[in-house]
């Protein structure tokens, strides 16, 4: 018994002195702060080409310029509208040999009561009255393919989307499938980011508000998380994520430089600590517990407000520690 009571009495006497050698402190949650750059960009980008070949009759606006009600520029539709303006003509003549034929089937039908026509001769005037309908129907849907032709002479971007080059002028032919323009929608612009997989299951956990700087303009700005890719870079080993922003900015470009600061959450066993409780003995850092226990961590660097971040297995925010220096 004499031995055991021994040992405890050393073991509370190491216990007390480390408490008496310093004051308790408690390690606090660590976080990594970093600031990711990324530049602004369109929303979207397209590339306006022809669906038809034909000589450029007018161009509507030029690099830069939003074109109005999204039209960029016409083609010369003369030979398509006088296509159309004859078909027209065709459909007024059928039109009226229809009118005259269901006109003459009403009389006939009367006649046919009356026994002084042949039903051949009645069945013969409906066939034409037919065949007139018929051909009626082929010129409204041949006017139809006519409009939409003339109508793809128009070279047209969606609304409010900016001119970002222009390949085209007046007089200018082109062929069918020829790229005239590049077109982007500025409307709302983009923020790429290649993210870790920390800060990816951060973000994914956590529905943080995001406010982006613009460090040559001296601003900040709200953003909202736009797009998540689900693939993997294997060269970086990071995995892509965009951010929009649609108010705010002082222009709406690409090429704004943004700093996006992300707080995350340390890896376990990385905590804070004041600098004054970690101790360097042998080339290695200690920490002292509560209970006169001795821990080896990792020192990691300098955190805020004169801390030191560790890191050691086992450790975690809230454990008491012992400083090494009276407060």
């Amino acid at each position: 018994m004499r031995p055991l009571l021994v040992l405890m009495l050393v073991s509370g006497i190491s216990s007390v002195r480390a408490q008496e050698g310093g004051r308790i402190i408690t390690a606090q949650e660590a976080f990594e702060e970093t600031v990711l750059t990324g530049f602004t960009r369109a929303r979207a980008r397209m590339q306006l080409t022809t669906e038809v070949a034909g000589r450029c009759k007018d161009v509507y606006a030029d690099v830069g310029d939003v074109p109005p009600g999204g039209l960029f520029a016409r083609l010369d539709d003369t030979f398509t509208a006088l296509d159309l303006e004859q078909n027209q003509r065709q459909q007024d003549r059928v039109r009226n040999n229809l009118a005259y034929l269901n006109k003459e089937l009403k009389r006939f039908e009367d006649l046919l009561q009356k026994r002084t026509v042949s039903q051949s001769t009645y069945d013969e005037l409906e066939q034409r009255r037919d065949q007139a309908r018929l051909q009626l129907a082929e010129l409204e849907t041949s006017a139809k393919i006519l409009t939409e032709r003339r109508e793809r002479h128009n070279l047209k971007v969606p609304k409010g989307w900016r001119i970002i080059d222009r390949l085209v002028e007046p007089g200018q032919w082109v062929n069918t499938g020829t790229v005239v323009a590049e077109a982007g929608d500025y409307r709302k612009l983009y923020i790429p980011f290649a993210l870790e997989e920390r800060a990816w299951r951060f973000l994914n956990s956590n529905t943080p508000e995001i406010a982006l700087t613009l460090p040559d303009y001296g601003i900040t700005v709200n953003a909202t998380i736009e797009r998540r890719s689900p693939a993997f870079d294997e060269t970086t080993r990071k995995v892509k994520l965009e951010l929009a922003v649609a108010d705010g900015m002082p222009e709406m470009r690409g090429g704004i430089r943004v700093e996006w600061p992300l707080r995350l959450t340390a890896r376990p066993g990385e905590v804070l600590v004041p600098e004054e409780s970690v101790e360097r003995r042998y080339d290695a850092w200690w920490l002292t517990r509560e209970d006169g226990s001795r821990v080896k961590v990792t020192m990691l660097g300098k955190g805020p407000g004169g801390t030191a971040r560790v890191l050691a297995e086992g450790l975690k925010p809230g454990d008491r520690l012992v400083s090494r220096e009276a407060p």
